[in-house]
């Protein structure tokens, strides 16, 4: 419209001079361009070059927001986020694979969560070290259930009992130790899905399970391979 001596009129389309504030013809006060932009879809008639204009700014919005769209799908999905859900079926296939190591895994993970997520002031290094050393890593699992439970029961979920998990994982091994790990992981998942509730599962292996599962099966079939060998040249050995 710049450059152009008339202009027409937002309510009958009457041509009118440029400066005109009030149409002649409809008696109709005009408004200024901004307010046209904002209101042509209320008036039923906006000129031909301002029409022209308008959509062309329109185009140029939706391509600007398509390309905005896109980039921050593409971050979403190069950092994505998931919650620190742990499928159950995920951990009991680490704890039958890795054992005791993926126990003292499990251990520090879980203490740095609560240091992370929940600024608890412990050391998740200290407290691995104590859960190593036999005895003591009765305590230190025992303080792990207490506090967790104390967040648990916080959010009015149910929870498991500490001492009595604790109980179970001293008196009965491996198969206590397994039931315990997943009967708290229970909670601790149902802790996370109040806390994490806009965040994804994941449901495939982490890159730090898959190198621990690789580490675990080279290891195992190291041992086997050696035991094999053992026995083999033993009874060599014996038969010479």
């Amino acid at each position: 419209m710049h450059g152009t001596t008339t202009k027409y009129c937002i309510y009958c389309g009457k041509k009118i001079p440029i400066d005109t504030k009030k149409c002649p013809y409809c008696l109709k006060w005009q408004e200024d361009e901004d307010d046209v932009s904002r209101n042509h879809f209320i008036n039923s008639y906006v000129s031909p070059e301002h029409e022209m204009e308008l959509k062309e700014k329109s185009k140029n919005k939706k391509e600007e927001t398509r390309k905005e769209s896109i980039q921050d799908n593409t971050r979403y999905n190069l950092n994505e986020e998931y919650s620190d859900i742990l499928p159950i079926r995920r951990q009991l296939l680490l704890l039958l694979v890795g054992g005791w190591f993926y126990s003292i895994w499990w251990y520090y993970k879980s203490n740095t969560l609560l240091k992370d997520r929940f600024n608890k002031d412990i050391r998740p290094g200290w407290r691995t070290v104590g859960f190593i050393i036999p005895i003591v890593n009765w305590f230190m699992y025992y303080i792990l259930l207490r506090d967790y439970e104390k967040l648990i029961r916080n959010e009015n979920i149910e929870s498991y009992d500490s001492i009595l998990n604790t109980l179970i994982f001293i008196f009965i091994p491996v198969i206590g130790d397994v039931w315990t790990f997943c009967n708290v992981q229970e909670s601790m998942n149902q802790l996370w899905q109040v806390k994490e509730r806009n965040l994804p599962i994941r449901r495939s292996f982490t890159n730090g399970e898959i190198i621990f599962l690789v580490i675990i099966i080279v290891l195992m079939i190291f041992l086997i391979m050696t035991l094999l060998s053992v026995i083999f040249y033993s009874l060599q050995f014996l038969a010479m």
